[in-house]
């Protein structure tokens, strides 16, 4: 199913997000990890350090080996999450149902450089 950036939010963090935050869940680099660039200095929005990282991080659950969620983050030098302090959630696995991060506006699936968030190894197509 295809959900908003919000309620993807809304079914991470009660399910997953202190299980990330704890340490209770695996988090894995998935896909190609950057260095992050800061933008231009925007009025209340913190620089992020020099040598933070930026992509996309799969989140397993080491009881089932199951893939539970696939999220964005930016990770500071010092092992903390930048931006908001959380993962980002693109999709997010409920019981049975995955939930995906729908597409912006004028995004076609061919525009997509993601690794697939069905592939068990995070290898790019």
């Amino acid at each position: 199913m295809r959900a908003s950036d919000e309620e993807l939010r809304k079914l991470f963090n009660p399910a997953y997000l202190a299980r990330v935050l704890n340490g209770e869940l695996t988090v894995r680099n998935f896909g190609r990890q950057s260095l992050y660039q800061n933008p231009p200095q925007d009025k209340g929005r913190e620089q992020e350090p020099d040598g933070t990282i930026t992509g996309l991080v799969e989140i397993i659950d080491p009881a089932t080996k199951r893939r539970v969620a696939v999220a964005h983050r930016l990770l500071r030098p010092d092992g903390s999450y930048g931006a908001s302090g959380f993962p980002d959630p693109k999709m997010v696995l409920i019981g049975d149902i995955i939930y995906l991060q729908k597409r912006k506006e004028g995004r076609a699936p061919t525009d997509q450089r993601l690794p697939s968030l069905f592939d068990t190894d995070g290898n790019t197509g």
